[in-house]
């Protein structure tokens, strides 16, 4: 007797059992992608969510933006918006190292007592 038939069989059921594996996994990648994606920092955030964001008040946030201190981008209302970019650019430049003095505060100090 030849197992050529059983065999066949198999092969098909395989390549079924497979689809269907790959079908269930597409599927529950697509849904975890979707849910990080939603999980994800926003665009853009405004004046409130940055300050919040570098844990300072909105009236601070405004002062740094127009002394120059830190970048923003316009949004669709006119008002100003700040992306996670900025954000992280104006911290880097802020880092202040173990022993050394915060340059940006005086900076920013100096900028607001010559006005």
């Amino acid at each position: 007797m030849s197992d050529q038939p059983i065999d066949n069989l198999m092969n098909a059921i395989a390549q079924q059992l497979a689809g269907d594996v790959a079908e269930l996994v597409l599927a529950k990648v697509r849904l975890e992608m979707s849910n990080q994606a939603k999980a994800t920092t926003p665009i853009c955030y405004d004046e409130q969510e940055a300050s919040q964001v570098l844990k300072c008040s909105p009236q601070t946030m405004a002062r740094l933006r127009k002394s120059g201190l830190i970048g923003h981008v316009l949004l669709p209302s006119g008002r100003p918006g700040y992306t996670p970019a900025i954000l992280t650019d104006y911290l880097g430049r802020h880092e202040v190292q173990a022993g050394s003095k915060p340059a940006g505060v005086y900076e920013f100090q100096a900028r607001s007592a010559a006005k």
